[in-house]
């Protein structure tokens, strides 16, 4: 049976390194795996640590409902 490969596997583990907690992890995890995000998945995982940090920090602000 072949094994399946997680395309993006490289950002799940990006994500892990960057410290939030772990109800922010399963937020920015769900809105990234949904079928809509595929193209945003595909430029994150290529991204500098920085740009996906500097995502990262916007997308949780824009949900606390924090202005930056």
């Amino acid at each position: 049976m072949p094994q399946l490969t997680d395309p993006h596997a490289a950002l799940w583990q990006r994500l892990e390194a960057i410290p939030m907690t772990p109800d922010q992890r399963v937020l920015v995890g769900e809105h990234l795996s949904t079928k809509e995000n595929k193209g945003k998945r595909g430029w994150l995982c290529n991204a500098s640590a920085d740009t996906l940090h500097a995502w990262v920090f916007k997308f949780l602000c824009e949900k606390e409902g924090i202005n930056l």
